[in-house]
């Protein structure tokens, strides 16, 4: 899944961010879900 830098900042401000976990995890965005997936953010090293 792609994000724009707008949704990127957007979810650092409000402080959650997806995951791509198969659950549908929401996580704070420097966390990572209880099934072991980063937010996105992690992911695409924006912090």
């Amino acid at each position: 899944m792609e994000h724009s830098l707008e949704e990127l900042m957007q979810m650092e401000s409000e402080g959650l961010a997806p995951t791509e976990c198969p659950e549908g995890c929401i996580v704070e965005p420097d966390g990572i879900c209880p099934h072991g997936f980063e937010s996105v953010l992690l992911e695409l090293d924006y912090i």
